[in-house]
């Protein structure tokens, strides 16, 4: 279905329907349809709705359907009937009956991050992660499908000209592991069975997700603005200051398709964790340890702050007792200063921050050196060498890393 939809001429989109049934048309309202012009002064001004692309099109019900992401992605040119009027998209334009010749620049800017048509290959890491975390809002059927109805647009990212960078794992690509397996749910996830995905894919989640890798995507220029130049490279981080490196994977069920058994061979710092004490924070309602150890190193009071864990399922924070799990930390990032201008405001260039250490939560499978994927951690305390023994790793480098598999 992929290639017949990316073959099309155009693709009919019953967007505002809920099922089947509904069908195209909806009892037509002029009044939506037509902009509201004012005039004062001798001027013309049009009145436009802002969130009009964003509540029609992209929340529409048709467009929180998994599959549908696929369909309208690779269809070059999308009529979306909508209850107000018809809508327009191409490669080149949107629009709609009210402005035919364009949507107005503020009715498109919400949706400008998503566009996905004639990437390039160099920058496929960004918006492939943009994609993939609209792509966790929709709804699934069948979990099952939920890493299949992908292998239509994993295709069109792929570069016949450079296969290192087309090497497709589970929902993530080989040269940008190190960042794509730093991602958590947002809220309220549920691990789901270990066949539709491993446990360190996105898919292997029942939840909306994003990609959490403490201030490391700014060490790729492709997120940076087009014609930006960084006055400070310096102030970002860079390969130099990443502390996991990916050695070898393994996906039995091919480069396209759902891997069941495959796994992610890294050298890492790997430390021993406890975690105790859950806690709701009032902020934003997330359920999370109100303390964590790592190796020597406890987090200071949580009246002062709190370390940031967001499990792959939610229902792990109310387990009765955590003493008996024996859980690891491996740290992607260490704890670092920026260097940059420490009297400039934080959202200026070359802004002098600290990075926390950021990494996964992981849990051992039973055999040497094996790990199963349960959480994302940010922590304050320092970094602590845990000496392993031996059935934890498969082996030690002698600089405080070694050697595991993720399933």
């Amino acid at each position: 279905m992929s290639t017949v939809y990316s073959n099309t001429l155009l693709n009919l989109a019953a967007t505002s329907s809920r099922d089947g049934s509904g069908g195209l048309y909806y009892p037509q309202n002029l009044h939506l349809s037509t902009p509201l012009v004012v005039q004062s002064s001798g001027s013309h001004y049009i009145i436009s709705d802002s969130t009009a692309w964003q509540r029609r099109i992209e929340d529409g019900p048709l467009n929180h359907r998994a599959w549908v992401q696929q369909e309208r992605f690779l269809a070059p040119r999308v009529v979306h009937f909508s209850y107000d009027q018809i809508w327009w998209q191409c490669l080149e334009a949107k629009a709609s009956e009210a402005f035919p010749f364009g949507l107005p620049f503020d009715l498109k800017i919400k949706d400008e991050e998503a566009e996905s048509h004639n990437i390039p290959a160099d920058i496929v890491h960004p918006e492939w992660l943009r994609w993939v975390e609209g792509y966790t809002k929709t709804d699934i059927t069948k979990d099952s499908d939920r890493l299949v109805a992908t292998v239509g647009i994993a295709n069109s990212f792929t570069n016949p000209l450079d296969p290192h960078r087309s090497v497709y794992l589970a929902g993530l690509w080989w040269q940008d592991l190190v960042v794509s397996l730093l991602w958590h749910s947002t809220e309220s996830p549920t691990k789901l069975d270990p066949s539709v995905a491993p446990s360190w894919s996105w898919a292997s989640v029942k939840g909306e997700i994003m990609f959490d890798c403490g201030n490391m995507d700014s060490r790729n220029p492709a997120f940076l603005p087009p014609g930006y130049t960084d006055p400070d490279p310096t102030a970002y981080i860079s390969d130099e200051h990443l502390a996991i490196s990916i050695l070898d994977s393994y996906d039995p069920k091919g480069s396209l398709n759902p891997s069941q058994g495959g796994f992610i061979r890294i050298r890492a710092p790997l430390y021993r964790l406890t975690l105790s004490g859950t806690c709701q924070r009032p902020k934003d309602g997330h359920i999370q340890f109100e303390r964590t150890r790592v190796g020597a190193y406890e987090t200071p009071s949580p009246l002062c702050f709190f370390d940031t864990n967001h499990l792959d399922d939610e229902s792990w924070y109310h387990a009765s007792d955590w003493s008996d799990r024996r859980t690891y930390f491996c740290r992607f990032l260490p704890k670092l200063s920026l260097p940059g201008d420490a009297g400039s405001e934080p959202d200026a260039p070359g802004y002098a921050a600290e990075v926390k250490p950021t990494g996964l939560i992981l849990e051992p499978t039973g055999q040497r050196g094996q790990y199963l994927r349960i959480g994302w951690l940010q922590t304050h305390t320092d970094d602590a060498r845990s000496k392993l023994e031996k059935h934890e790793f498969l082996e030690d480098m002698d600089d405080g890393t070694y050697v595991i598999d993720l399933v």
